[in-house]
């Protein structure tokens, strides 16, 4: 099984994990007056979004900085010429005064 799969499966089965003791906790304390399909159907989404959010996590913790080396494309050389300051004339109106 390739890695991401492992991960993608790893991580839903933590979400439903942690849904399952969410769950529970409202049901230990009766904070949700729901039927048992209610509850079923609570864990399952909960499952899918903490399990989806815990992926979002481990993918974003496991960047891999290599940005150390270049990479190619058109490269830049110095510069050989100089760059000089070209005045232009403007010629300024009279007629209306500046605010």
């Amino acid at each position: 099984m390739p890695d991401f799969k492992k991960l993608s499966f790893r991580s839903t089965l933590w979400g439903f994990g942690i849904s399952a003791i969410l769950v529970s906790v409202l049901l230990w304390f009766e904070m949700l007056s729901v039927s048992h399909l209610g509850f079923v159907t609570l864990w399952f989404v909960l499952g899918v979004i903490f399990g989806r959010m815990q992926y979002a996590l481990v993918t974003l913790q496991s960047h891999d900085d290599d940005d150390d080396e270049p990479r190619g494309g058109t490269p830049v050389g110095r510069m050989t010429h100089e760059l000089r300051v070209i005045p232009i004339p403007v010629e300024r109106d009279n007629r209306r005064p500046r605010r």
